[in-house]
C-alpha cells in the first residue's frame, strides 16, 4: 500500500504541474474536483463527473516510453492497479501523446492490443 500512496502522491504532483496553465475552475480542499474531460489510451472520452463519489487515479501513459515499459514488464503497474481496484478505485489510463505521430499516440486498435497484452499478465 506504501507504493500505492507514493504513486498517488506522484500522480497528483505531476497532474498539478502539467495542468497548471489549463485549469478553468479552482479545486477546493474537501470539495469535489471540478469536472474535466480526458481521452483514455483506448480513445474513450472520460468526464470526471461520470465517476462522482469515487476515487479516481489518472495514469498518464505512453506505451512507447521505456520507463512505462519497465513498469509494465515488471508487473509493477498491474499489481498497483489491482490493489487499487480491490479498494474500489477507478483507474484510468490516459493518453499522454496529444497529436498524431507522437511517441505513444496509438490507434484505437493498437491501444487495445497493448492493453490486452498487459491484461494477460494480471
Amino acid at each position: 500500500m506504501k507504493c500505492f500512496a507514493r504513486l498517488l502522491t506522484f500522480a497528483a504532483t505531476i497532474g498539478a504541474f502539467t495542468s497548471a496553465n489549463t485549469v478553468r475552475a479552482a479545486a477546493e480542499v474537501g470539495q469535489s474536483a471540478p469536472d474535466f474531460t480526458l481521452t483514455g489510451i483506448e480513445g474513450k472520452i472520460h468526464h470526471l463527473s461520470d465517476y462522482l463519489g469515487k476515487v479516481v487515479v489518472l495514469e498518464w501513459t505512453n506505451p512507447g516510453c521505456p520507463i512505462v515499459q519497465k513498469h509494465y514488464d515488471s508487473h509493477n503497474m498491474q499489481d498497483t492497479q489491482m490493489a487499487a481496484a480491490v479498494d474500489g478505485v477507478v483507474w484510468l489510463s490516459i493518453k499522454s501523446a496529444g497529436y498524431p505521430g507522437a511517441q505513444g499516440n496509438l490507434s484505437e486498435a493498437d491501444a487495445a492490443a497493448w492493453q490486452e497484452k498487459w491484461a494477460r499478465g494480471r
